[in-house]
Order: structure tokens, then sequence, then C-alpha cells
């Protein structure tokens, strides 16, 4: 009968120091879709949580209809190129949050501009 007193209150301690951290877990995520003068829709989701360690795991999605020029600008003969339209995809690893603000930053993972992948990412939001 002891050990399964004990055996009760330690399951229930475990589930409170369970719930205590989740209640105090810091996250941040959200879903826009906006446009700037060009008319075009731009979306962005992003989902992150700040772990135990420290570091951070989530998600950001961000796509944008505009259409994207490449120019020449520094004279070397590159040909302009044109690109219809592009998303991103990046996986967190680092997140700060002060009060109502968010920082949370990563590495791109993939994209339909293929030159992005692997360049680091920091997305910032207030609530």
């Amino acid at each position: 009968m002891k050990t399964r007193a004990f055996t009760s209150i330690l399951a229930l301690l475990l589930l409170g120091a369970a719930t205590m951290y989740s209640a105090h877990a810091q996250t941040a995520s959200g879903s826009y879709q906006f446009s700037f003068e060009d008319g075009y829709t731009k979306t962005l989701d992003f989902d992150a949580s700040m772990q135990p360690d420290g570091s951070a795991s989530g998600q950001m999605t961000l796509t944008d209809e505009a259409t994207i020029y490449f120019k020449d600008v520094d004279g070397t003969g590159v040909e302009e190129e044109k690109v219809p339209g592009f998303y991103l995809k990046a996986d967190f690893d680092t997140m700060a949050v002060n009060k109502n603000q968010a920082v949370m930053s990563g590495v791109v993972k993939d994209s339909s501009l293929r030159d992005l992948i692997g360049r680091r990412v920091l997305l910032t939001v207030e609530d």
C-alpha cells in the first residue's frame, strides 16, 4: 500500500512539473497574408517554441507571388533573370522572447530560389 501511495504521489508531482513547464513555455506562432503596392499576395506562416535546453524548434514558410528580376547591376554581363514568385521554408534553431516580442532565427532548408538554401533567416514579431 505504501508503494502504491508513493507511486501516485510521484506521478502527481511529475504531472504538476510538466504542467508548470507548459504554462511557462515560450512560443510564437502566426499566419499572415499581406500585400504591398505591387498588389501581389505574400504569405507568412510560422510556429516556434523554446526548448528546455535554451534552443528553439519550429519552422517558417514565406511565399511571394510577385515577379523577381535579377539584374546585372555591376556590369559583369550576366543575363537578366526573371522569376515568377518564390517560396522559402526555414527551420528555427534560436529564439528569444521579451514580453510580447519574439525573435526567431534558423536556416533556409528549401526554396524555389536555390541560392537561398543554407542561408540564415531572422523573423521578428510582436503581439
